[in-house]
């Protein structure tokens, strides 16, 4: 089976092309995971998840003792900030009343997301992506930040994540046998949600070296840190949004995108978007319709990339 759920023909390739054992499972969405893990699946209920790190929660419809909360679904294994809405007072409480929601605290600080490799329950290398967020749960771009000891002086809240994962492995791991990825996202110092999966759209940014290594640590436990002295080349994913979606959807000009994939500041398209999905049904936060991302070396340069590309899906008439 090998790989599990890639959402485009990008990824399908990116992760395809890596040789995998027929009888290994690797997951690369959340619902693949949920599946292949259920000893380690209540990590997708976000109450338990607050209840085990103690961060401060509650039932859509019981009011917080104090604001901001965001207010989510308790599952959503489609991932990027579905139903989740930032709260601030009493008011917008009552008025955001969802049923099947929770709330949790709204913690403020930088973004992250973390992926933990993890051999037979113990932790053996990971790698830190910086968010930079705009609103309605959309973000700018993310950018490779690696690990703790290689940004010094490194921030507390970067150091404090880390550190929170990684008890959270030896914690609720230690004695599992899990082999595989782990990522985990942050706020500040504090963990806000925790997935039994690799961030797929992150992959490139740790290099061929590291995703080849992938069959072997889930088949065997087998990892190697900087393999062959190669470090991962990092850079920035830019995710693709749009604000509308057209009643017949978008054309694509494929020429653009042929051009903007030959340049040698990308590193990876994944399109999630293909012209014939309905765009709706594509996971999406509140801001905005997500289309795919690109993985680039020079930001600047990328987010001129980006517009080129946004340009080329045209609304049908």
């Amino acid at each position: 089976m090998s790989f599990l759920g890639a959402y485009s023909p990008q990824d399908k390739a990116l992760f395809g092309s890596v040789e995998c054992p027929d009888d290994v499972d690797i997951p690369l969405t959340d619902i693949h995971a949920y599946k292949k893990y259920p000893t380690l699946n209540w990590v997708y209920d976000k109450v338990k998840m607050c209840e085990t790190l103690e961060v401060p929660h509650g039932f859509a419809g019981v009011e917080p003792e104090e604001y901001p909360v965001f207010q989510k679904p308790i599952h959503n294994l489609e991932g990027r900030g579905q139903g989740t809405t930032l709260i601030k007072n009493p008011k917008d409480f009552k008025k955001s009343y969802s049923p099947g929601a929770f709330w949790m605290s709204a913690y403020t600080g930088e973004h992250w997301s973390i992926d933990h490799v993890v051999s037979k329950g113990e932790w053996k290398d990971y790698f830190i992506v910086e968010g930079h967020p705009t609103w309605d749960g959309m973000f700018d771009y993310w950018e490779y930040k690696g690990r703790v000891d290689e940004n010094m002086p490194t921030s507390a809240n970067m150091l404090q994540s880390s550190i929170k994962c990684t008890n959270f492995i030896e914690t609720y791991l230690k004695d599992s046998e899990f082999n595989g990825i782990i990522n985990f996202e942050c706020i500040g110092q504090n963990i806000i949600e925790i997935h039994l999966r690799i961030s797929p759209q992150m992959a490139a940014l740790y290099g061929e070296h590291n995703i080849k290594q992938i069959p072997g640590l889930y088949s065997d436990g087998v990892w190697k840190k900087d393999l062959g002295d190669k470090k991962p080349p990092g850079g920035y994913v830019l995710p693709l949004f749009v604000e509308d979606s057209p009643k017949h959807g978008y054309e694509i000009n494929q020429q653009v995108i042929k051009d903007i994939a030959s340049d040698e500041n990308m590193r990876h398209i994944s399109l999630e978007y293909d012209g014939e999905k309905d765009l709706n049904l594509i996971a999406h936060p509140p801001g905005g319709y997500y289309m795919g991302s690109i993985t680039v070396k020079d930001l600047d340069q990328g987010k001129e990339e980006r517009q080129r590309l946004l340009n080329a899906f045209i609304p049908r008439a």
